[in-house]
């Protein structure tokens, strides 16, 4: 059985409940980080030295990082089904997992900050038309 440890409402979470969830995988979810906290405890910490989620464990090994999750769960459980068939567009599609990473979520958090979770009185208007940029092609 799968533990994927990480609250549901983390979109690095939700990257990989969508990889079992795609691959038709029975897991156990336990809500870790954020307002739950434990990611900085001693015992988190031990298994994730970032203290950041999610943190998979399988078969009592242990694995951090959402995109390195991903890929594992799916070259290790169902190779040929989610990723392409040849190694170049397997290349290409963990090039767009790593860029969707690195350069679009950084980009997108402060319009996700300023506009959902920011009351419109507080909203940081220039940070905004900054994100904005950065995620206008």
């Amino acid at each position: 059985m799968l533990n994927v440890l990480g609250r549901r409402n983390s979109s690095n979470v939700q990257k990989v409940l969508w990889a079992c969830d795609e691959l038709h995988l029975s897991y156990e979810r336990e809500d870790i980080g954020g307002e739950f906290g434990h990611n900085l405890s001693a015992k988190y910490l031990a298994m994730n030295p970032n203290g950041t989620i999610p943190t998979l464990i399988d078969s009592g090994r242990v694995l951090w990082e959402s995109n390195a999750i991903v890929r594992y769960l799916c070259e290790s459980r169902d190779p040929h089904g989610l990723l392409p068939g040849d190694v170049w567009s397997i290349a290409l599609a963990q090039q767009w997992m790593d860029w969707q990473q690195t350069i679009l979520a950084p980009a997108i958090r402060p319009l996700f900050w300023n506009l959902i979770r920011t009351s419109p009185k507080n909203q940081d208007l220039e940070a905004i038309s900054t994100a904005r940029n950065k995620t206008e092609a």
